[in-house]
């Protein structure tokens, strides 16, 4: 809008687990990764290592299933071994995703404690 010669924009400031941006109305977007890990606190940096390990975790579980399934021959023709390992394929992937269901739980709970402290600017 316009205040007399000078334009006033809007700005929408946004954080995340690997940057923070800023939105402004005339639809310019900055954005800025995190400078360093140690500037953050210690609950972001958790968060963060919680979603690489369960990154990890489920490509793991993945490669395991795909080892269990029908069409391979990895762990011979026994059936019973077969299902056992795309079982534990299906746990571990399982595991990755508690950790991502975590890690997202707990920086949302983050993001709602500042929302409503009332000393957060």
């Amino acid at each position: 809008s316009y205040a007399g010669d000078n334009i006033i924009t809007a700005v929408a400031m946004y954080e995340g687990l690997w940057m923070s941006c800023a939105f402004q109305s005339t639809g310019q977007i900055q954005c800025k990764v995190y400078d360093s890990i140690l500037q953050l606190n210690s609950a972001l940096q958790a968060t963060r290592a919680l979603m690489i390990v369960s990154i990890i975790v489920t490509l793991a579980g993945l490669g395991v299933a795909c080892m269990g399934m029908k069409c391979t021959n990895c762990g011979g023709d026994d059936k019973t071994r077969k299902s056992r390992i795309a079982m534990t394929g299906g746990i571990v992937i399982l595991v990755g995703a508690l950790a991502s269901v975590v890690a997202c739980s707990w920086y949302a709970h983050d993001i709602i404690q500042a929302f409503y402290n009332p000393f957060t600017p």
